[in-house]
């Protein structure tokens, strides 16, 4: 009798620990697992803990201001809690170049040889600030360098009427650019003057249409010359040019 109590009793205390270790073992599982995540994962400046997200209450060193209005995309499935398509998109916060911004751009795109890229880099510059003298010069020295001399020419004459010595040193400038560059063969004689102040008056007329004019002393002469053809036939078209414009009778003189 008394042995079959002592294995009853046995019986019941094993049925307790075999029903009872299950709930050790998930609560332990329970317990530590989210506690290793809460170390290894520490929430960000901006995150929030369910309980500081029911209250209102911003986490520490949060910003209270309102959060950006993120554009939401329609083009992917509805997912919970984003809106009609779930998909959040990146915000689309265009970057303002500032004038400077892109004058700085200007001065890369040219030193790296991309002049049309510079070229549009000044312009929006200038939309941006209208007087902006340093991006005028640059902008023609960009026509120059690529080939487009008339719309040089164009932008020293808004220049000048910004800044007049500034557009003199980008004349002066192009000058000894041009008469620098080999291919530049010819040269157009206007006309040559005893008294100095005729040749200025002429030089004066040219420089509104041309853009590489300048007065050489010669044999006691002033004379008015253009520079910067790189074939006769361009020169003839130039010669044609200013004498129907100023009723003159220029020549040419090929570089020797």
């Amino acid at each position: 009798m008394k042995i079959k109590l002592v294995l009853s009793m046995l019986i019941s205390v094993a049925a307790l620990i075999f029903n009872y270790s299950p709930v050790l073992a998930e609560h332990h599982v329970n317990i530590q697992e989210p506690a290793i995540a809460l170390i290894l994962s520490k929430p960000s400046d901006t995150e929030r803990t369910k309980d500081e997200a029911d209250t209102g209450i911003p986490a520490e060193g949060e910003s209270t201001e309102m959060p950006v209005d993120y554009k939401v995309s329609d083009d992917s499935p509805a997912e919970k809690g984003n809106g009609q398509s779930g998909q959040v998109a990146e915000a689309e916060i265009p970057v303002q170049l500032s004038a400077t911004d892109l004058f700085n751009l200007g001065v890369a795109h040219d030193k790296s040889g991309t002049y049309s890229e510079a070229i549009e880099s000044y312009k929006r510059a200038i939309r941006i600030k209208p007087d902006y003298a340093e991006a005028y010069y640059n902008l023609a020295f960009s026509y120059m360098l690529s080939g487009d001399i008339t719309s040089a020419h164009e932008e020293y004459m808004l220049l000048k009427e910004i800044n007049p010595q500034m557009a003199e040193d980008l004349y002066s400038k192009a000058l000894i650019m041009v008469r620098s560059n080999p291919e530049n063969k010819y040269i157009v004689q206007v006309g040559a003057f005893r008294k100095i102040q005729n040749a200025e008056n002429i030089l004066d007329k040219l420089k509104a249409n041309y853009m590489h004019a300048r007065i050489e002393a010669e044999d006691g002469y002033s004379k008015v010359r253009l520079f910067g053809m790189k074939s006769k036939e361009e020169a003839d078209v130039m010669m044609k040019d200013i004498s129907d414009k100023y009723k003159v009778a220029p020549f040419l003189v090929p570089l020797q």
